[in-house]
């Protein structure tokens, strides 16, 4: 069973307006990156809990922390980095998710082999200040170590943490030339949780689910046949991509979601 969810702030930077376009979507959770333009990391806990009770009044649930953690160069400063981490955890626990999204640090190519040990070292240590219960997924994206498929397996294996798995980025992998088909076959295993945008490599865009070069009826098929259940996010960046975070607009994420709802019904998936 897929259920639906999506960030709500590329629909506004208002809260009110968020949960309107969600419930008239009929969705029920929402993966928290701002709101206000203030990011997640950055809310007071009187600002988390008067939001808590408008998505509680509001009958909506947060599936994820969309959290920056990770998002620094692997050359930064790392205890403000910690420090903000442990900000991310209290608002898990405030908005009531297991799921914080996850990130492994920016590095060049020309530095990336000899940071490979800062980076497992910073991960690691992000892992331990963590209480158990915490879910992290690792998302690939352009920049960061893990960035390729491969490299995503890598950090995953050698850390070696039960609560270390993947979120598998369809356009993340797309934009940057690999094969969502090939990175599926190497961490279908450790995947438990799906960002959901296409694209095209050439010319590089990003685009609704299914009308692009991510295969994504293919790959959330075999998903629900070898029993996968859990969350599809949507994260269209149809309007503007960051490396912050995107905007999309009512319009481009409903038109989203139609995306996501035909692929669904072409593969006979159950999903709500």
């Amino acid at each position: 069973m897929y259920t639906l969810s999506g960030f709500a702030d590329e629909i506004s930077p208002k809260l009110d307006e968020q949960v309107a376009q969600l419930k008239k979507l009929n969705m029920k959770y929402l993966e928290l990156r701002s709101i206000g333009g203030k990011n997640v990391s950055d809310f007071t806990d009187e600002e988390a809990e008067s939001y808590k009770k408008v998505l509680d009044e509001n009958g909506l649930r947060v599936s994820a922390i969309g959290s920056p953690i990770g998002k620094i160069k692997a050359s930064d400063p790392f205890e403000p980095h910690l420090e903000k981490h442990k900000r991310v955890l209290r608002m898990a626990e405030i908005f009531d998710t297991p799921y914080i999204r996850f990130f492994s640090f920016y590095v060049t190519k020309e530095t990336r082999n000899a940071m490979k040990a800062v980076v497992l070292k910073r991960m690691a240590a992000l892992l331990e200040a963590s209480p158990k219960s915490v879910k992290f997924q690792l998302e690939n994206e352009e920049g960061l170590y893990g960035e390729s498929p491969e490299s995503c397996h890598e950090l995953i294996t050698t850390l070696k943490r039960p609560n270390l798995r993947m979120t598998f980025d369809f356009a993340n992998f797309v934009l940057q030339g690999y094969d969502t088909r090939k990175a599926w076959q190497l961490l279908h295993s450790t995947t438990t949780y799906f960002h959901i945008k296409d694209g095209t490599h050439e010319p590089r865009q990003i685009l609704p689910a299914g009308e692009g070069e991510g295969h994504l009826g293919e790959i959330l098929n075999e998903a629900q046949h070898n029993g996968f259940s859990g969350f599809l996010s949507l994260e269209p960046h149809l309007g503007e991509a960051r490396k912050d975070g995107g905007f999309s607009g009512e319009s481009n994420f409903a038109r989203a979601h139609r995306a996501l709802v035909k692929v669904l019904k072409a593969i006979g998936a159950e999903y709500n």
